[in-house]
């Protein structure tokens, strides 16, 4: 199965890419992420050329786990 990501490759270079779906390991959850927001700092970093994690208002649900999962305190 195969999903699309936005990697970031360099400053000022962040692409759609088309990459396999992770298999979760123990204890882990693969995450899907319906829709992720980008605030007014993201950008004016992004266009300077640092490097910032964009996407920090997500929309997140759980797709796959390999066991069980119970809800976390820190989630």
């Amino acid at each position: 199965m195969k999903m699309r990501a936005v990697i970031y490759h360099g400053p000022r270079d962040i692409r759609l890419e088309e990459r396999p779906v992770p298999a979760p390991g123990a204890g882990e959850v693969v995450v899907k992420l319906g829709a992720a927001l980008t605030c007014g700092t993201d950008f004016k970093a992004y266009r300077q050329g640092h490097p910032v994690l964009l996407g920090k208002y997500p929309s997140p649900s759980a797709m796959s786990s390999p066991a069980p999962c119970r809800r976390s305190e820190r989630a």
